[in-house]
């Protein structure tokens, strides 16, 4: 074991955000200690470092030797190295608690070029435009700094491809970052889901209360010791005078970013959860005084409860009017906690709650009987012949001896079903079986739907030229739209029954399909419809749609499995109380099925709505949870209760 003084300045000892060199002054001579940046930034010069497994040795690399470091805190020694790193899973369960999927996690802090790199490329999610750059990258050619969103290939000034990052907008000398690995997954999923961004307490905090602001409240409810001397510049003092005064027994979590195809699926919660143990083990950011409690400042806190969810307590608003959130480390903290949330008027009114659900206030009314289908029969006739094909063609079905024939087929027939309120219900079985057919007759019963087909179909076929060709044929549009309602929704012989109060909102891909206006933002869209933008938010993000920047995107730009799942969010989003989906998630991965089809399941069993949804796909089926699976097999239908 070596141990001796550091004796390097900061500038001198972190290179970047992940490489830097402790020099250490030992007795017997001095160790240079190569390590990561920011954690080589924290032991400031005068800082007494040990170092096990360096034995008569000059130098050490941390990433390539077995060695442990310490630095000394008054009469303690606090590890630095090795880095924190957990594993942890995240299992998801449908609503009868059955495994539907997991993913197992590591949390560890970012020591790599390609932590840091990867952190870039999560920000673009928040931050990137073309007036906001997220990082600013140097050329080691040159010398020239770049802003760019992403690494630049080459540099503008002398076309060098030695890029490196510099900055991250946002962070400070004093930051410390975790990443959050994915380890069971897919080829085409992300390494990197998620980041969370360590810094000390800020310098000053106040409460906005009653339009006027209180002063330093923090400070009142806490002691001012456990947020000063923190990391605040000021004129005179250098980075290495900043590090080294700051000694805090708080910390804040500064950002947490996760990849916006993950965000519904509990990957936030378990990444905070990570940050949680790595600032009260680690005593992270400095590695100096034992953390009491963790703060955080997040407007996101009002919409989402990723922190409330891991023990985070809600205590006022700041003076700009964000929540501010704190996680208890300590006995003493959580009395200090639980006191003013007994003696404070405003505190009292909350209980130290934030974020509650708003999605019952959609207040769909259940359906008030069951649905019921019986002695239907649907039968379909087509008649082949070969007017008009080519010679060639007409030879091949001569010899099958198809020339011209007249099929009749029955799609359903004598089907017997019931569905009762607020049953989720599958509908399985072959291509062409008659599974669509099904979900039509039962669509065809509700007289408000088909009498919006009806006139569609009018509205379409009422052009000039088209109104014209009919003419010529001895038949106008409403006598093509009654036939076409007739064909298709309606059956030959049986009876549909709907509930009196039923509320019918449906996607039959290329048919039928909530009404989106494809140049309006799909926040502004959803909000229209709810008169509620933090039930318009809570539907997007639990449907999949978890991306602010995708929040001011219209329709029209999303690709088709984004849109796909804005059209699921619209169809809760109207409060019907019947959703009818043919081709669910087609669009989707197995991954992303999964986590919306699982939750699309949560919404309607929350909401009471009665969903009847076909998919050929196992996985799905097994995320949804289903009450009964419903088997077309041409013509017969059979049905499987789950339990």
């Amino acid at each position: 074991m070596l141990e001796g003084m550091v004796v390097n300045e900061f500038r001198e000892r972190r290179t970047n955000y992940w490489d830097g060199e402790v020099e250490i002054e030992t007795e017997d001579g001095k160790l240079k200690l190569r390590m990561p940046g920011t954690i080589a930034g924290w032991l400031t010069k005068g800082t007494r470092v040990r170092v096990h497994g360096a034995d008569g040795v000059q130098s050490v690399d941390v990433f390539k030797d077995d060695v442990e470091v310490e630095r000394r805190y008054e009469d303690e020694w606090v590890p630095v190295w090795p880095p924190f790193e957990m594993e942890t899973e995240v299992e998801k369960r449908d609503t009868l608690g059955r495994g539907v999927y997991e993913y197992r996690l590591r949390a560890r802090e970012a020591i790599y070029r390609e932590d840091f790199e990867a952190i870039v490329g999560l920000e673009q999610y928040h931050y990137a435009s073309d007036k906001d750059v997220v990082a600013v990258w140097g050329c080691n050619e040159c010398g020239r700094s770049i802003r760019a969103n992403l690494k630049p290939e080459e540099c503008p000034g002398c076309g060098s491809s030695r890029i490196e990052l510099r900055t991250i907008r946002g962070s400070l000398p004093a930051s410390r970052f975790m990443v959050v690995e994915l380890l069971n997954g897919e080829e085409y999923e992300p390494d990197v889901l998620a980041y969370v961004r360590v810094d000390p307490p800020i310098p000053k905090l106040n409460r906005r209360l009653d339009g006027k602001v209180e002063r330093n409240i923090r400070e009142k409810v806490f002691g001012k010791d456990w947020f000063h001397p923190t990391f605040e510049p000021k004129r005179g003092k250098t980075i290495e005078d900043i590090l080294s005064a700051c000694d805090t027994k708080a910390a804040r979590i500064a950002r947490v970013v996760v990849h916006p195809e993950y965000r519904a699926d509990g990957i936030g919660r378990a990444s905070v959860q990570a940050a949680v143990r790595w600032v009260k083990e680690r005593r992270i950011p400095e590695m100096k005084s034992e953390k009491h409690l963790i703060e955080v400042i997040a407007q996101m806190a009002r919409y989402h409860p990723i922190f409330e969810s891991v023990g985070f307590v809600y205590l006022w608003d700041t003076g700009s009017g964000r929540p501010y959130l704190v996680r208890p480390l300590s006995e003493d903290a959580k009395r200090k906690v639980s006191r003013f949330i007994k003696t404070d008027k405003i505190a009292r009114q909350h209980g130290g709650r934030l974020y509650r659900s708003r999605l019952r206030k959609l207040e769909v009314e259940p359906l008030d009987g069951p649905i019921k289908v019986k002695r239907l029969h649907k039968m379909f006739s087509t008649e082949l012949d070969v007017k008009g094909l080519p010679k060639d063609v007409v030879k091949l079905l001569e010899a099958f001896g198809v020339l011209h024939r007249k099929i009749q087929q029955y799609a359903l027939q004598d089907v017997n079903l019931r569905i009762e309120p607020g049953e989720l219900v599958v509908v399985v079985g072959p291509s062409g079986a008659g599974k669509t057919t099904l979900v039509r007759m039962i669509m065809g019963a509700h007289e408000e739907f088909i009498e919006n087909v009806r006139r569609r179909i009018i509205r379409e076929l009422s052009t000039p030229v088209v109104s014209r060709a009919l003419s010529s044929m001895g038949t106008n549009p409403k006598e093509v739209a009654d036939k076409l309602v007739k064909e298709m929704y309606q059956p030959d012989k049986g009876k549909v029954s709907l509930p009196e109060n039923t509320e019918l909102s449906a996607m039959i891909p290329g048919e039928v399909e909530p009404e989106i206006d494809p140049g309006v933002t799909i926040i502004e869209d959803l909000w229209s419809v709810t008169g509620d933008v933090n039930v318009a938010v809570e539907i997007l993000n639990r449907s999949g749609i978890s991306d602010a920047v995708l929040y001011r995107s219209p329709y029209e730009r999303l690709s088709p499995g984004q849109k796909e799942r804005v059209r699921l969010a619209r169809m809760i989003a109207e409060g019907a109380n019947l959703i009818v989906v043919d081709e669910f998630c087609s669009h989707l991965d197995p991954k992303t099925a999964m986590r919306v089809a699982r939750s699309f399941s949560e919404m309607c069993r929350e909401l009471e709505i009665t969903a009847l949804i076909i998919t050929h796909r196992a996985e799905v089926i097994d995320a949804l949870a289903p009450d009964k699976l419903v088997y077309v097999g041409y013509g017969l239908v059979g049905v499987e209760e789950k339990s």
